[in-house]
């Protein structure tokens, strides 16, 4: 049963017209998630591994599940308060027009911020890997047109071009997981616990701040079809992703090695290297590129669209698709700017990055779902 602590406010704002018209089903929800989430063979994953866990980097992701289970509940409790209101809305709500507004600023921030980061993740890995005469600028344009494309059509597309593009990663994902299983030396995967626990909480730390899924499901959740739905679905999902990532990093070191798994930078995608079946199946590289272009797309898209949602929702615009022209503008400069290169980059993403993340998809939530509690604002399950 539920009920409702502030009727005739939520009734007037579940009555505004939403800036997004398309909806989604809880399941396409748990599909984005799966892609966003999935980081087998590609550059600067097994984000465990970077921070220093070494062989014992697939205990350090199984913490790291756990903790991006509770992340999700938290958001998804804090969301379920407020059925139907658009996210800014919710903000306005719970801490009020000036605060509410403020908030709303800095999540506008952490969605341009993200897409520019995995922006130049996926310049920087081209350059290195495949176009190395190619313009930096040129690479960036090509993937962030074709993210904002997708991510303007709005997100009945960003979820209808998922459900088209994951299932290639997960034949893709199966294909390099068969294939490197007899290069593993499972050797590489002992002595367990020989540092103790603190490098593994390290690693599930890093790995955790590094989900970056939980924002945009408050965002995406008033125009879910069924919302209740979501609890079970994105639950699913997280676990699914997760342990694709624990395998991950399982064939990961026990490939390469911890040493060496740890100091390379593109670890995810020269592991595919190692493939080799009688002088026959090889040179797979391309396997951990189309995962890795394919996921990295629907993830600049993703959070290009919530950018631009966001701040529409906050300037009570009667439409935000005008603004992926500017925002865009933003995201390639700031991917230009904030990272001058690949190493930078992956030093960030083990250090900075973590933090940055947990401010937005566990803090923030937290604080506003506290409050929202002791202002008694939305509705309460009982």
């Amino acid at each position: 049963m539920v009920k409702n602590l502030n009727p005739t406010r939520n009734r007037r704002n579940r009555g505004d017209i939403m800036l997004e018209k398309g909806k989604i089903r809880a399941g396409q929800l748990m599909w984005l998630l799966i892609t966003i989430g999935t980081a087998l063979l590609v550059p600067m994953s097994q984000i465990a591994v970077a921070a220093g866990s070494r062989q014992d980097s697939w205990l350090a992701e199984i913490l790291s599940l756990a903790i991006q289970l509770v992340m999700l509940r938290v958001v998804l409790k804090l969301a379920m308060r407020f059925p139907g209101m658009e996210f800014a809305s919710c903000l306005k709500e719970i801490c009020g027009s000036f605060l509410g507004n403020f908030i709303a600023l800095l999540y506008i921030w952490f969605f341009i911020f993200s897409s520019a980061a995995f922006l130049r993740e996926i310049t920087s890995f081209s350059i290195a890997m495949i176009y190395i005469e190619t313009p930096p600028f040129v690479i960036s344009l090509i993937i962030l047109f074709t993210a904002g494309y997708i991510a303007f059509l709005g997100l009945e597309v960003i979820a209808r071009t998922n459900e088209i593009i994951l299932p290639i990663i997960i034949i893709l994902y199966f294909t390099a997981f068969f294939l490197l299983l007899k290069e593993i030396n499972w050797d590489n995967l002992k002595p367990v616990l020989e540092n103790g626990v603190i490098p593994i909480l390290r690693g599930a730390f890093v790995s955790s701040g590094s989900f970056v899924f939980v924002a945009f499901v408050a965002v995406a959740l008033p125009y879910i079809n069924k919302p209740r739905e979501c609890r079970r679905s994105l639950a699913l999902g997280s676990i699914i992703q997760g342990v694709a990532v624990i395998f991950a990093t399982i064939v990961l070191i026990g490939v390469m090695g911890p040493g060496l798994a740890q100091s390379t930078l593109y670890r995810g995608y020269l592991a595919v290297r190692y493939i080799s079946y009688a002088n026959f199946v090889e040179h797979l590289d391309p396997i951990a590129l189309s995962i890795f272009v394919l996921s990295r797309v629907i993830k600049i898209s993703v959070f290009f669209y919530a950018s631009c949602l966001v701040t529409g929702q906050l300037f009570n615009l009667k439409s935000y698709r005008f603004l992926y022209i500017p925002a865009g503008i933003v995201i390639l400069i700031f991917s230009r700017v904030f990272f001058r290169d690949a190493a930078q980059l992956n030093r960030f993403f083990v250090t900075i990055w973590p933090i940055h993340n947990y401010i937005f998809e566990l803090v923030f939530p937290l604080f506003l779902l506290i409050l929202a509690m002791v202002r008694k604002k939305g509705e309460q399950e009982t």
